[in-house]
């Protein structure tokens, strides 16, 4: 993986730590109606899938998979400056747009955006 693949691997197992207590408490059957979640990063030449399960575990890996809720295309060094720093005044500008294939993707990253610092 390059140097984004071991940011997204850390972003990943935090997701893991927030979501996975909450899919066993009082309100999983609600969190457990969006999940499965997978998600397609393109940034730059690189492509990552950030998939999270019905347990609430969050993973990463390198390539697409062919049915995403969400796909992300975001220049290089814009996502790492985000995943890094988790505060939008220090992203640099440039290229980002997300495309919605499901209804529950479009839900969760209209939740989740402003934690992904973009």
């Amino acid at each position: 993986m390059s140097c984004l693949g071991p940011i997204l691997a850390r972003y990943a197992e935090e997701i893991t730590g927030r979501v996975a207590p909450h899919v066993r408490g009082p309100f999983g059957g609600l969190l457990r109606g969006y999940l499965p979640q997978h998600w397609v990063i393109e940034a730059d030449s690189e492509v990552f899938t950030l998939q999270l399960d019905t347990s609430g575990r969050c993973s990463v890996q390198a390539g697409r998979v062919a049915s995403p809720d969400v796909t992300l295309r975001v220049g290089h060094d814009r996502l790492r400056a985000a995943l890094e720093r988790r505060d939008p005044a220090q992203v640099p500008p440039g290229p980002f747009s997300a495309t919605f294939h499901t209804s529950k993707g479009e839900t969760a990253y209209r939740f989740l955006r402003s934690r992904l610092g973009l």
